[in-house]
């Protein structure tokens, strides 16, 4: 089970203790920069931003680049020089199948490089809450409710908060466990494809992690050959938010 998965409750609880202490922490920079930008000959990001990918999917082009030199044993170290849009708006669906642990929500995340909107719908106890990060400060809004609040920045991220996984996530798995890397094109666009083992619970990982964006579009949990948990990307626009995007 993926790092997302296993802290869900533990950070849940948190976040609800944290809400009502008016204490809520959450960092203000996105962690895509990890390692510095993954920048190659004739790379060009999502709508010519600078600092992502952008793929020059062809003979020649970084995507073969990569795809010739990545193995299990590179493949995290790749992952982390990867770089995120300076602004962006994704959503992911996810998926809990588990009978005990039943989750189905998407969080989304709009960033124009100085402020985070961070929204959750769906069946779950944070639903109907809307974050939004500026500076060293993020207001929290029970969008049901309309109550709101403002409180001191500190240790979670925009994607924790959103309860959606990252490449990041991939980071930090045990090198060993990784049994597969690759260049995926099935969802549409060239991905990064990891699968890792975790042989002490029997679950099997996969994550796909775009190139253009340095962002991860899908992840899957399986144990047993039944897929217990499952992240899949319902949006994803290098646009620049507008104002009114981060009006809560």
């Amino acid at each position: 089970m993926n790092g997302k998965q296993r802290l869900f409750y533990g950070l849940m609880v948190a976040l609800i203790v944290l809400v009502v202490a008016s204490g809520i922490f959450v960092p203000i920079l996105l962690r895509g920069d990890t390692g510095g930008g993954f920048v190659l000959p004739g790379q060009v990001g999502p709508g010519g931003q600078s600092g992502g990918g952008g793929p020059e999917d062809g003979p020649g082009g970084y995507v073969d680049t990569i795809a010739m030199e990545l193995n299990t044993g590179n493949v995290k170290n790749i992952i982390a020089r990867l770089k995120r849009p300076e602004h962006y708006t994704i959503s992911l669906l996810c998926e809990n199948y588990s009978p005990v642990d039943a989750l189905r929500q998407i969080g989304s995340i709009a960033t124009d490089g100085r402020r985070t909107l961070v929204r959750l719908t769906g069946v779950s106890m944070l639903t109907g809450t809307a974050y939004l990060i500026e500076g060293d400060t993020v207001t929290i809004k029970d969008i049901e409710t309309g109550e709101k609040y403002t409180a001191a920045l500190g240790g979670f991220s925009p994607d924790d908060l959103a309860m959606i996984p990252t490449y990041e996530d991939i980071l930090l798995i045990d090198d060993s466990a990784v049994i597969e890397a690759g260049i995926d094109h099935s969802l549409g666009m060239p991905c990064i494809k990891v699968v890792a083992e975790d042989a002490g619970i029997g679950y099997i990982e996969t994550y796909y992690i775009s190139i253009e964006w340095g962002l991860l579009v899908k992840s899957e949990t399986q144990a047993g050959g039944a897929v217990i948990y499952r992240a899949t990307l319902e949006s994803l626009s290098a646009g620049l938010p507008g104002d009114e995007t981060f009006v809560i």
